[in-house]
């Protein structure tokens, strides 16, 4: 027998991002990343995880790439963007891997 699981129980999306102290599910295609501020809110605020000004209003970006049929990361941000393989420079799309 199947068992029915509430809606509200279940997170979906095409992508999961997740960290120490959070979660967030993807579900559109383009998300923005970075830190709210009174003019303007991002998808996932980043302020919480420290860094303060260094973190821009819109540093980052993760699309998918639907001619690469990947999600890729695009830098926004003037201050650049430090993954676990390397420093990247602002504009420079970095394939995530799968």
């Amino acid at each position: 027998m199947a068992t029915s699981i509430e809606s509200s129980d279940v997170e979906v999306g095409f992508a999961k991002l997740q960290g120490e102290d959070f979660e967030y599910y993807m579900q559109t295609y383009s998300i923005v990343l970075g830190r709210n501020s009174k003019k303007s809110t991002v998808d996932v605020d980043l302020s919480s995880l420290g860094g303060g000004m260094n973190i821009s209003r819109n540093h980052a970006r993760i699309f998918y790439d639907f001619t690469r049929r990947r999600f890729a990361l695009e830098v926004l941000g003037k201050n650049g963007l430090a993954t676990n393989v390397a420093t990247d420079v602002a504009k420079l799309t970095y394939k995530i891997p799968n």
